[in-house]
């Protein structure tokens, strides 16, 4: 029988899977063998689809979870048990089904008494209305009963289980999404810097690094993103001082800028935008800002499809030559000048942009305009 004292170095054990996956097995050999079981399992189960999720198992042979998940999972009758029991109670098998009632059943027969698991202690830890995340130990028929003794004592291990199981869940959603994220931005052309709302770089792109390597325009310090020229530096950090502290709006021309190489050969813009906080539930924001920085090169030659802003958002020839201006890095007080109109005119035409394109504030409408522009190639006609 389990004793009090040796809880401790299972949770111990428990709180390892957080920074190692593979200590689940060593964590479910440690339980079985503290409550004297053949065998164990924490598995989720999605009930709609009759599909296994996570599956922490020790003492089970692969022809036993493969024979489960095609068959036996759909006249397991402990579902049914478990259905009627709450969150974190665990239960012995002998108090939720007679055993004169659980030898009739074609699970008893054909599965857990083959493979020499007829004697179960287990209960929910998590419930959803899809989905459940269960516990259960196994004995042969030629050990014990669980006691009720046995299932209060798993029980101290719930509230450590709960918390794990969803530690690990965001873990793994962080990284799931972190991976999709770094594939999405490796495929765009221009470079891609994401900072917190302390100004440290949590990433970058592709071309970001290339851009690094190239050691002639920016470079990371101290986890912070800097120009390499001291006046275009202090543009740029003035920038994400004004995105970290949702300012964007007030000064929009300093969330974009022209800036260049230190030996002035190249050119090109740069984008500070903040990235809108999420909310949580109860409409409590998150309190951790963070932007996103933009770097795209000025070619030249640029190309930059005019029929596809009219066909795509509708735009006049005027707001056509404005944004077409706006992707050049132009200011709005000199697409003003050159187009011989005043600055009030260009700003309505700007909200004439922002509303068409559905976007909010110049940063958005310049990422909207190069991204709806690499839809089309020069040579595509």
């Amino acid at each position: 029988m389990a004793i009090q004292h040796e809880i401790p170095a299972l949770i111990d054990t428990l709180y390892k899977t957080t920074v190692n996956p593979s200590s689940w097995s060593g964590f479910m050999k440690q339980l079985a063998e503290c409550f004297r079981a053949e065998s164990g399992f924490i598995r989720e189960i999605n009930h709609h689809k009759q599909r296994i999720g996570f599956n922490y198992v020790y003492g089970y042979e692969q022809s036993c979870i493969n024979a489960y998940q095609d068959h036996y999972i759909k006249v397991d009758p402990f579902q049914k048990m478990f259905s009627n029991v709450k969150d974190g109670e665990m239960v012995p098998q002998q108090v939720a089904i007679s055993d004169r009632d659980y030898k009739k059943t074609e699970f008893y027969n054909d599965f857990t008494r083959p493979y020499q698991k007829t004697r179960v202690v287990g209960g929910p830890l998590l419930k959803t209305n899809s989905s459940w995340v269960q516990l259960a130990l196994q004995r042969n028929d030629k050990q014990p009963w669980f006691d009720m003794v046995e299932a209060k004592q798993i029980e101290m291990l719930v509230p450590h289980l709960k918390r794990v199981i969803s530690l690990n869940r965001k873990l793994n959603g962080f990284q799931k999404n972190q991976h999709l994220l770094s594939e999405s931005l490796d495929k765009l052309q221009h470079a891609v810097f994401i900072l917190n709302s302390k100004a440290q770089v949590l990433g970058f792109n592709r071309s970001a690094s290339q851009l690094i390597s190239d050691n002639k325009m920016v470079g990371i310090v101290g986890g912070k993103l800097f120009h390499l020229s001291q006046l275009q530096n202090n543009r740029l950090q003035l920038s994400i001082y004004n995105a970290i502290n949702n300012k964007v709006q007030i000064s929009l021309n300093e969330s974009i800028f022209k800036a260049t190489t230190i030996d002035g050969k190249k050119q090109y813009t740069i984008t500070v935008s903040p990235i809108v906080a999420s909310k949580y539930s109860g409409g409590v924001t998150d309190p951790t800002g963070a932007i996103c920085i933009f770097i795209s090169e000025i070619k030249p030659e640029l190309y930059i499809n005019e029929y596809l802003y009219r066909e795509l958002y509708e735009l006049t020839p005027s707001e056509v030559a404005v944004a077409k201006a706006l992707l050049q890095g132009k200011s709005l007080e000199l697409i003003a000048s050159q187009r011989k109109v005043s600055i009030s005119t260009i700003r309505t035409q700007l909200k004439t942009l922002f509303r068409k394109t559905q976007t909010n504030g110049q940063p958005e409408l310049i990422q909207c305009l190069i991204n709806a522009n690499m839809l089309i190639k020069p040579n595509d006609g």
